[in-house]
């Protein structure tokens, strides 16, 4: 499939599950789906996992969607959000992040697989709820005048199942295990309302059971605002949705500490 048309397709999935997860009243967490269980083979369609007594190997799928309001309680105070208008070069880092793991964050709250190892974490129950704290990236012209983007990613892992984490969290989510991801992306499409990005994602390690954990896929999304007055009225791009797919490797010993 061409590039191009990847991009479209994901980022279509990832609209569809936005409207259908409704405005953020709802909690996904209210009626909870059964238990996850680790497959151990392609049975049902399901992705296989293969584990022998050194490593973990298996694949992964994520939705995550970021803002640029301030994010007080995140953790991230310190990082500000730097909005992109969609056109400037060299100016950044341009910063966006979620809500806390204590917000309803419909979208993040089933945000994928990858935290718990496609549910091979005992106690885990996928799909888990992570935060993206923060993505960020720098603006550069590509070799081939596109908009080049290159950036990271601190995926907070919020718990290994669907849904908000209570309020008050014994855990704040400066101190919740992460996953860090580096990707490069390009602009492929722009208007004045949103621009359209894909490229590529490598897993770089984490905290934690994360630590050793290592990957590599593809990245896309697009940039747009939930503001009623629009992104081209406000000049800036307040909000992103994006998703993340690939494989990854694991240290069969690492999966001890997972969910500990």
């Amino acid at each position: 499939m061409p590039r191009s048309a990847l991009s479209v397709s994901l980022v279509l999935a990832a609209s569809l599950l936005l409207a259908a997860c409704g405005s953020g009243d709802d909690d996904p967490a209210a009626e909870e789906p059964p238990a996850a269980t680790a497959p151990d083979s392609a049975e049902e369609g399901r992705p296989v996992l293969q584990r022998d007594e050194d490593e973990i190997r298996g694949s992964f799928s994520m939705i995550e969607m970021a803002h640029t309001t301030p994010y007080a309680g995140a953790g991230v105070e310190e990082q500000q959000p730097n909005p992109w208008d969609g056109t400037a070069q060299g100016e950044g880092p341009y910063r966006y992040a979620a809500i806390p793991c204590t917000g309803n964050a419909p979208v993040n709250n089933i945000s994928g697989d990858l935290p718990a190892f496609n549910g091979l974490v005992e106690g885990s129950r996928v799909p888990v709820s992570s935060r993206s704290h923060p993505l960020e990236f720098e603006v550069t012209e590509g070799d081939d005048g596109a908009m080049q983007l290159d950036g990271t990613l601190e995926l907070t892992v919020c718990q290994l199942r669907p849904g908000v984490t209570p309020d008050p969290d014994p855990v704040p989510d400066p101190e919740k295990d992460r996953i860090r991801i580096e990707w490069t992306a390009q602009a492929v499409e722009a208007t004045a309302e949103t621009v359209v990005w894909e490229g590529s994602l490598e897993i770089v390690g984490g905290t934690g059971p994360y630590e050793q954990l290592r990957g590599e896929g593809t990245i896309a999304g697009y940039f747009f605002c939930f503001a009623p007055e629009g992104c081209a009225e406000l000049g800036e791009f307040r909000d992103v949705q994006f998703v993340m797919s690939g494989d990854y490797t694991l240290p069969a010993e690492a999966l001890e500490q997972a969910g500990s």
